[in-house]
């Protein structure tokens, strides 16, 4: 008997103590062979009511459904001792509801039964039949492979119910189906939804015992200002089977404390020392170096010397013969002046020679007169004397080029201890940054990998042809680049253009979806257009209600379109019938739209001027009574534009930040560093069944996916995104559509 020991659990949390709200949750506890027979009765009750009587009729309901099943143990058994469990439920059912009429009669009590929210129901092994009325909410979390749970709905609450309930009908629809051994149902008065998401729920649920479910539960509900009653009932597995955590694969432990084997300043440190001598250069070296240098040419400037002298000579004596001879004139004729010779001599006569050569003149003469006194000067000292001016000379000259190429060398020497320690710094970042990548810390690495190339930036540019330098930097690049999470789709699908509808289509900023098919308007001529993303057909529709204005904002609730326009004005579309009417709804003076989101059947407004979030629940005359959703003072929402909601809700500012509320009160949420920044992000999404936050961000033509953490998880952009309006997603099928303009853009998700 494999879930014959299943753990049922229900209970009360109250959030103010009241008089408005009347509860009460209850069971049987039978012995496992009844159990295994007959199964076990449980379900929870709430009215509200501030009718004195009301406690001691709920105590009557509960009576009498123990009552009334116990009898249907004894008349539902057949000859062979089996027991038809959903015709005993039927009948008990039927048979409470005539004692509720009964009793209302008797008693004379004066009920809206509108007010009464209940849930009844028998579990038998694997077998579940449950009722419920008013607003309830069931989810069966169905166990999948790897400890992972699907939530499945197993009750639609309606959106509207008749003004006057026959109390003979209140228990009249029966819902059954199987729980598996290792299922969780989860049931609950729909206000505990206003509070948590789906996602929230599972994981308390699947990953938690049963105090530990209460306990977590009544932390958040109890605290909730507004009063409440709160009511759930829990059907655990016998076995519980914790999923287990996912731990990070195995790192071997360095220690990078110590020193590398091959560091790089260690060996230049050596080659300073043992090239220091080089380096330093002294006097003594430098006259040395001369001294053999001179010794050398030596032998060849005396050879050179002694031709000149002998050339010189026969010259001499070459003259002295040519003198003695008699030779007859020779007359020749006059040659013709060269051009080039006569143009130098006009210039060599020419006014600006003169000036240049008399400047010159006054500029050296001073020079050359100072030169000859100091010759002059020097030539009187004694033999001694020239010595030590010459001796004094030479090592003045060597002293002043010993500290130029000192200083020289110093430099060069400490621009490359630089660049090998910067080389060295940057590698260790990044192998830093590589290390935390593997645990998942992007943020952190992205700080470390860009300071490692705000260093790479300080090194000197005839260092930066090194290959080290190139490699390096480019490794360093790529890992930024990886970390930005970005895809660029050059060519996204077109699923369809409005302009082939009306080539003067001016589309509104509204993208809202429903089976397969996108809507929005045409602001030129008030008509709804539609496209289906499968056939890639457009249409339009036709509304004959006039002054329906441009529509500014839209939301999907089941089959209707909640669309607001420019004049503030509530509208709702039918899509089944293609219909469009005025919806009225109760704003506060002074309020006004910034933002319309449906969630868990309720209609949020965003209400930016006024630093608010209305929630409103629909009636049969339309959206009345708004509740104050923030009761933070220290919210502040009035920079808002957007926002999306999982239970939660996230508000989109104009400077890119998000603002997080959760049940009422400011929640502390970052995003962290998306490269690059958000710039004229204009929509958020999100629900309780997504992982990511969707942003769309038209400054960048982009469409930003980050985690519910705030770290970025991927980013989508494209050149042809020039026009973002609005856009759809679709997470679980991985996909996006974009309006661009008048085009749908369709992208497939990573």
């Amino acid at each position: 008997m494999e879930n014959a020991s299943s753990k049922i659990l229900s209970f009360i949390i109250k959030s103010t103590d009241n008089d408005i709200f009347s509860s009460k949750s209850f069971g049987t506890k039978p012995s496992p062979e009844r159990e295994k027979t007959f199964g076990k009765i449980f379900g929870f009750i709430l009215i509200e009511s501030p009718d004195e009587k009301i406690k001691n009729f709920i105590d009557y309901i509960v009576e009498e459904i123990k009552i009334h099943y116990s009898e249907s143990q004894k008349t539902e058994m057949d000859a062979f001792g089996s027991f038809n469990i959903e015709r005993s439920f039927e009948t008990t059912l039927q048979k409470t509801n005539l004692s509720i009429a009964r009793y209302l009669q008797i008693e004379r009590i004066s009920l809206d039964l509108n007010k009464i929210h209940a849930l009844v129901g028998v579990l038998r092994e694997r077998s579940l039949f449950f009722t419920a009325l008013g607003s309830i909410n069931a989810y069966l979390l169905h166990y999948k492979l790897r400890n992972e749970y699907a939530m499945v709905n197993i009750y639609e609450e309606e959106y509207s119910r008749e003004n006057e309930i026959n109390p003979l009908k209140l228990f009249t629809q029966t819902i059954s189906g199987k729980v598996e051994k290792q299922d969780y149902c989860f049931f609950c008065t729909s206000n505990v939804m206003d509070y948590f998401s789906l996602e929230k729920i599972k994981n308390i649920v699947t990953q938690n015992n049963s105090q530990d479910v209460q306990r977590q539960c009544k932390t958040v509900l109890s605290s909730i200002a507004l009063p409440k009653h709160f009511l759930i009932s829990l059907i655990m597995p016998a076995a519980l089977t914790q999923p287990k955590k996912i731990l990070p694969e195995s790192v071997p432990i360095q220690d990078y404390a110590r020193a590398a084997e091959r560091d790089s300043m260690r060996r230049l440190d050596h080659a300073q020392r043992a090239t220091q001598k080089l380096l330093n250069p002294s006097v003594s070296m430098h006259i040395a170096k001369f001294n053999k240098s001179f010794r050398k040419i030596w032998p060849s400037l005396i050879a050179q010397a002694r031709f000149i002298l002998h050339s010189r000579k026969q010259k001499m004596f070459q003259r002295k013969d040519e003198n003695k001879k008699i030779e007859q004139p020779v007359i020749e004729e006059p040659r013709r002046p060269n051009r080039g010779i006569i143009f130098f001599q006009n210039i060599a006569s020419s006014k600006i020679l003169k000036s240049f050569f008399t400047i010159l003149n006054k500029i050296l003469y001073p020079i050359l007169m100072a030169l000859k006194n100091i010759l002059k000067k020097f030539f009187a000292l004694s033999m001694r004397s020239k010595f030590i001016v010459i001796g004094i000379t030479v090592l003045s000259v060597f002293l002043f080029y010993n500290i130029i190429v000192k200083s020289i060398i110093n430099q060069q020497t400490e621009s490359l201890a630089f660049f090998e320690k910067t080389i060295g710094e940057v590698e260790d970042m990044k192998r830093n940054a590589e290390e935390i990548l593997i645990y998942k810390d992007e943020e952190t690495a992205r700080v470390k990998l860009l300071d490692a190339k705000n260093k790479l930036l300080k090194i000197e540019p005839k260092y930066q042809k090194d290959e080290r330098y190139q490699l390096l930097k480019t490794a360093v690049e790529q890992k930024l680049s990886e970390l930005q999470h970005s895809l660029s789709v050059n060519e996204p699908t077109q699923i369809g253009n409005w302009k082939n509808l009306d080539k003067d289509a001016v589309i509104a900023p509204i993208l809202a979806f429903n089976n397969s098919v996108v809507y929005s308007q045409n602001t030129n001529n008030k008509f709804i257009y539609k496209l289906n993303v499968e056939t890639r057909i457009p249409s339009s529709v036709f509304s004959p209600l006039k002054n329906v204005g441009n529509f500014q904002l839209g939301a999907t609730w089941g089959n209707e379109i909640y669309f607001v326009n420019d004049r503030q004005t509530l509208y709702v579309y039918n899509m089944t019938d293609d219909s469009l009417t005025p919806m009225p709804i109760a704003l506060k003076y002074g309020s006004s739209f910034n933002s319309i989101k449906i969630f868990n059947n309720k209609v949020y407004i965003l209400d930016a001027d006024n630093n608010q979030i209305l929630k409103f629940t629909k009636r049969l005359n339309g959206f009345i009574d708004p509740e104050e959703w923030v009761r933070d003072p220290l919210v502040d929402i009035k920079s808002g534009i957007d926002m999306a909601i999982d239970g939660d809700i996230y508000v989109l500012e104009k400077s890119g930040n998000i603002i997080k509320i959760s049940l009422g009160k400011l929640n502390e949420f970052k995003l962290k560093t998306i490269d690059p920044a958000l710039s004229g992000p204009t929509k958020i999404q999100t629900r309780d069944t997504m992982k990511y936050i969707y942003i769309l961000d038209s400054g960048n033509k982009r469409v930003v996916a980050v985690d519910k953490d705030g770290y970025i998880y991927q980013q989508y952009s494209s050149p042809l995104f020039d026009d973002l309006k609005d856009f759809v997603v679709l997470e679980k099928e991985k996909k996006i559509y974009v309006l661009n303009g008048s085009i749908i853009y369709g992208i497939a998700m990573q």
